[in-house]
């Protein structure tokens, strides 16, 4: 669950592709810090994410497929999240908040 006090303010659609991603997290455009929390929806083809700071691959890391949610909690682990395709280029969702 999110906190009620966080505000939803930056948005991005992000590819997946055969090199793993970062999230861009924007600092907020009020308060000029990096997002505490995040909301990622895969919207087509599966991916793996790790958020440990290696690098997932197609066949190691958490799978999440067409429909799937995740909640990022906490800055670290908005930071840390890194994605990579399993079949397909994919493409991703995300909602920062602050």
């Amino acid at each position: 669950m999110i906190d009620p006090l966080l505000s939803p303010q930056s948005y991005e659609s992000l590819t997946i592709s055969s090199a793993a991603v970062a999230l861009t997290a924007p600092q907020s455009k009020v308060t000029g810090h990096k997002p505490t929390a995040a909301f990622v929806s895969v919207e087509s083809y599966a991916i793996r994410y790790r958020l440990d700071g290696v690098a997932p691959t197609a066949s190691e890391g958490h799978l999440m497929n067409v429909g799937d949610t995740v909640l990022l909690s906490g800055t670290p682990s908005v930071l840390g999240f890194l994605g990579i395709r399993v079949t397909s280029d994919a493409i991703v969702k995300v909602t920062y908040f602050y």
